[in-house]
């Protein structure tokens, strides 16, 4: 096996990730985490891929180009704020968007990429979020804000990633996929 871990994610626009980033900030003086996410890699995942060999990298790269250039933008709402583990203690705190039709319908078309590729997708719910920290380590209880200001943005982009866990950013991009233009 390649020694590589990717992904496939929507990317976000810069000007999101700003956004992000400028309500992250205030939220990180109330929050103890032991790990934020870097600007940069704020992503919004659609199939965790693993190690890879190079024969199954090129195989993604032909059919996301194949599948996702067809497939039309559309517009993405992140409003929420929410958290994965133990409701005192969370391991992931993470901002998100509505599960809207045409997102769930990107990620079905991801799902039956990965599923001619490797031949098995994971069987968790697709939860759509962007991480925002994660690992909990604060003494006192977690307390979930009670919302953002939610951003808007024309998801155009889906993007194969490498990731590299002891950089900062982690995340480098192998492969950009443009969205039809709605």
């Amino acid at each position: 096996m390649g020694t590589s871990h990717y992904f496939i994610a929507l990317e976000l626009p810069s000007f999101v990730k700003e956004r992000i980033q400028l309500q992250k900030e205030e939220l990180c003086e109330l929050r103890s985490f032991k790990q934020w996410t870097h600007t940069e890699d704020y992503h919004l995942t659609l199939a965790f891929l693993g190690s890879l060999e190079v024969i199954d990298l090129q195989s993604y790269q032909q059919r996301l180009a194949d599948v996702v250039t067809t497939s039309p933008s559309f517009t993405v709402r992140i409003d929420q704020v929410n958290y994965f583990g133990h409701r005192d203690a969370p391991r992931i705190f993470w901002v998100g968007p509505e599960r809207s039709k045409p997102l769930l319908h990107l990620y079905d078309l991801i799902q039956n990429i990965v599923t001619n590729v490797c031949g098995s997708v994971e069987n968790r719910p697709f939860r759509p979020h962007i991480t925002l920290a994660k690992k909990w380590q604060g003494k006192e209880r977690f307390q979930l804000p009670n919302m953002i200001d939610p951003i808007e943005f024309t998801a155009n982009t889906v993007s194969l990633f490498r990731i590299h866990p002891k950089n900062m950013p982690k995340y480098e991009v192998v492969a950009q996929y443009k969205l039809a233009t709605l």
